[in-house]
């Protein structure tokens, strides 16, 4: 039987064996786990299609495994500035940015070194968002604000490490965001507790449709065509919508522009879409997995969890890593964020013999001495410069008398 080209890697709010995942879509069979025991994992991200890295959703720890290793129990431990909140990568594995609470950290993944460390929001950040060039994230909170960031701008600390574009148009928790392909022209979806989700120009800043709904919404997700919207909310519906056909008006009213998919009872906590369009995968708090044909809005299949589902994406299929492989780099640790005051120390450079400093009469006559010292030098330099200022001057006088003359030669020629 021929391989698929993705799976659905998951993680549960669990301290059981397990708690990552990965399935097989189409069968609902366990490909591989990767262990820690005792361990819950908040967040899930594949580096540069080498590396899976959690955060722990109780201690401030980082744990990383090697795709490219046949078992999944040999496991990496980062320490991170406090327990993380949210977590996100380039999409080329170069940088990796987590927060903790309301702060943001950049880190680059070859090196462990922190370029930069961000402060805008008031509360915690709750899911941050690369585009699909890397040049750009976003970060949402529980402040209800929306912050879009230029990660060169970020490093180099230009415009004072300011984000491009900020958003406070949500009144409470921004809960999920989406930011999409075509660069920084990318399509910013936001989705918050207040019932409404925004859909965001993120070149220009503009507000393109805000959807009005009648639930808390709790996720959301697009296909790779940017045409097909889905969103779940806190009742268990996920709501369909197709961006090409809703009316042309900022307010829009979804209960007369979508189609309710209806299969969870609770929450849905984490959708997320198939590269051809044709699948669709949601998570809720009640530890169900349910696998959805977008053309037919039909439940395909559906894998029970113990424990509430936090993540729930589908990934490439690393299904022929060997151990022979060799990573493309290795993760170190992680920089401290109070590295930098390390080195902050302040030499005092003395003489050898310093008892002049308890001796007034001949501290006065060194300081004299060092003074006059200072005053000759410095007149000997004045002298220099007004002597080769004189002699451009002369030059520049000699050079205009010549092109005058040139000049009225010319003329009676």
């Amino acid at each position: 039987m021929q391989s698929v080209k993705e799976v659905i890697l998951t993680s549960t709010n669990t301290s059981g064996t397990w708690t990552a995942t990965v399935y097989n879509y189409i069968t609902g069979s366990v490909i591989a786990t990767h262990k820690k025991p005792n361990v819950s994992y908040r967040h899930l991200q594949i580096i540069n299609d080498t590396y899976l890295i959690a955060t722990d959703t109780k201690n401030p720890y980082l744990y990383y495994w090697s795709l490219h290793k046949p078992s999944h129990t040999q496991h990496q431990r980062l320490i991170t500035p406090g327990i993380v909140t949210a977590l996100s990568c380039t999409p080329d594995g170069s940088y990796i940015v987590l927060a903790v609470d309301e702060k943001i950290f950049i880190y680059q993944a070859s090196t462990g070194q922190l370029l930069q460390t961000l402060s805008r929001h008031y509360q915690a950040v709750t899911n941050i968002c690369f585009n699909s060039d890397g040049s750009s994230f976003a970060t949402c909170g529980d402040d209800g604000f929306v912050f879009l960031w230029c990660l060169t701008d970020v490093i180099n600390n230009y415009n004072q490490a300011a984000p491009y574009r900020e958003f406070s148009d949500h009144t409470l928790p921004v809960k999920s965001i989406y930011l999409g392909n075509f660069g920084i022209m990318s399509r910013l979806v936001t989705v918050s507790l207040d019932k409404t989700a925004r859909i965001y120009n993120a070149s220009t800043g503009d507000c393109l449709a805000t959807l009005i709904f009648d639930t808390a919404l709790m996720s959301v997700c697009l296909d790779s065509n940017e045409s097909n919207l889905f969103i779940g909310c806190s009742n268990g519906i996920i709501k369909y919508l197709n961006l090409r056909c809703l009316p042309r008006d900022l307010n829009v009213d979804i209960e007369n522009n979508s189609v309710s998919l209806q299969g969870h009872s609770n929450q849905v906590t984490h959708l997320s879409i198939s590269v051809d369009c044709m699948t669709l995968i949601s998570g809720d708090v009640d530890g169900k997995i349910n696998i959805w044909d977008i053309p037919s809005r039909q439940i395909v299949r559906s894998i029970m969890c113990q424990s509430p589902v936090l993540t729930a994406t589908l990934i490439p299929n690393f299904s022929n890593s060997t151990s022979e492989l060799n990573c493309k780099y290795t993760i170190p640790p992680f920089e401290r964020p109070n590295h930098e005051k390390k080195n902050n120390v302040i030499q005092i450079s003395t003489s050898k013999n310093d008892d002049f400093l308890l001796n007034e009469d001949l501290y006065l006559r060194n300081n004299n001495q060092s003074r006059r010292c200072n005053s000759n030098s410095s007149s000997r330099v004045f002298r220099k410069n007004i002597i080769a200022t004189e002699k451009m001057e002369k030059i520049n006088s000699e050079l205009y008398q010549y092109m005058i003359q040139y000049l009225i030669d010319n003329d009676k020629r």
